[in-house]
């Protein structure tokens, strides 16, 4: 965890929500790396967000315009990182243990806005009382209820009506 405790605040909190949310930390299994990387997608209509999102990580983050990823390099960051948002299976779930470093708006923000891009049709949940709390992770983050325990149900996530 010494290189994620390297990262500023702000770089750990956008680091955290982007995995959680639209990224993924990957290994090509078949290659030399040692080490894991991180990798996500995006559509040519939220290219600036992802550059604006990018500019925090001073070359840790680029993106790939060819095939519109953000990406990194095979690194030990994300070595240490991929136990905390995977079960052995490969499924992702909410890393319990790097919560506490969620603490500024860029968390938030970073889960909200490429999932408004992608859901602007879709009811907000407001206000967030502690039942809208455990909702908006399962709608922003996109992973079920029943993660870790911590929702308080066992049951997905609801759909939420246009």
């Amino acid at each position: 965890m010494h290189d994620f405790l390297r990262l500023t605040p702000i770089q750990q909190n956008i680091l955290i929500a982007s995995i959680i949310g639209d990224g993924e930390i990957t290994k090509i299994y078949n290659s030399r790396r040692k080490n894991h990387s991180y990798r996500e997608h995006f559509g040519i209509d939220q290219e600036e967000y992802r550059k604006w999102k990018v500019s925090f990580f001073n070359d840790l983050l680029y993106i790939t315009h060819k095939s519109q990823c953000v990406r990194s390099s095979s690194l030990p960051l994300f070595t240490k990182l991929y136990p905390h948002f995977y079960h052995d299976d490969g499924s992702k779930h909410i890393p319990l243990s790097l919560l506490p470093y969620c603490t500024l708006p860029h968390f938030l923000s970073v889960l909200y806005i490429p999932s408004s891009t992608v859901t602007r049709q879709t009811k907000c949940l407001s206000p967030l009382d502690a039942k809208g709390t455990r909702d908006i992770w399962a709608h922003f983050g996109r992973v079920s209820r029943r993660e870790d325990g911590c929702l308080g149900s066992s049951e997905e996530a609801p759909a939420l009506e246009p």
